[in-house]
């Protein structure tokens, strides 16, 4: 299971520039070799200056994707002691997909798409974000990229979003189905708040079976694989009990179609 605490951001104004910065990178959940490479681009003056760093990060079938990460930073015009992480560049290359695919993704005041959720967006997958209107208005939606539509002028890929109105709810879609240990509250608050990260998550059903699963909010279920990450078909509780494995890639929409590319498997 993830490890799901975050750490807040401390107050600009109690910190240097080193440790603003250090603390944002953490925050965002980038690892810690990258805060030397910080330290010594701002000893040695750089106005602007970007450093790079590479995840791996397993999968259930023994195979490995790897994001290479780019975070671009730059000095306050306004206060020549600060720097700021503007934006970072994420480049997904994973071996179930013939296209290597990447966004890059603003950072505002030390907060915005973490490195983890820009992974799991990149692999396909929707992340419960609160998001801000442009008239700073909060809300929470369900988002993913559009790796299919046309992208921005700056070639980033669109957001396709679905808000709270639309009637999916991860805590109440849940409980739809057969999934072991759901009345231990604890489990079944971590299951809950991964799912809604984007992380394809293990799980055991009531049924003896160790699979894995991934929110779905644009079909308002879930999406499960076995762990060589064949998809399969669990029905909610009470609906067909019958599981069924699809035989063909082209119809694995949670994966394939949302990505617009075909799938090694």
């Amino acid at each position: 299971m993830e490890n799901l605490k975050e750490m807040v951001p401390v107050e600009m104004k109690q910190l240097t520039s080193i440790e603003y910065l250090q603390n944002t990178a953490k925050y965002l959940g980038f690892p810690e070799s990258i805060l030397q490479k910080i330290t010594t681009e701002i000893a040695n003056g750089n106005n602007k200056f970007t450093v790079s760093e590479s995840i791996n990060h397993p999968l259930p079938n023994k195979q490995s994707d790897t994001i290479s990460y780019d975070l671009n930073f730059s000095k306050s015009k306004q206060d020549v002691d600060r720097y700021f992480l503007n934006s970072y560049n994420a480049a997904l290359n994973s071996p179930l997909f013939d296209e290597k695919s990447s966004q890059m993704f603003y950072i505002e005041k030390g907060k915005g798409i973490t490195a983890k959720e820009s992974y799991n967006l990149l692999a396909g997958r929707f992340i419960f974000k609160n998001m801000q209107t442009k008239e700073k208005v909060n809300y929470n939606a369900f988002i993913s990229l559009d790796f299919i539509g046309e992208k921005t002028a700056a070639g980033n890929m669109n957001f396709q979003k679905y808000g709270e109105n639309y009637g999916y709810s991860v805590k109440e879609a849940i409980e739809k189905y057969p999934i072991k240990d759901l009345e231990n509250q604890e489990y079944k608050d971590n299951l809950i708040k991964s799912l809604e990260r984007g992380n394809l998550q293990k799980v055991g059903l009531t049924t003896g079976q160790i699979l894995f699963m991934e929110m779905n909010p644009k079909y308002k279920n879930f999406s499960f694989f076995e762990a060589n990450l064949k998809p399969v078909i669990i029905h909610p509780i009470g609906t067909e009990k019958k599981n069924e494995k699809i035989q063909s890639t082209t119809a694995i929409e949670p994966t394939s179609q949302k990505r617009g590319v075909s799938l090694k498997r």
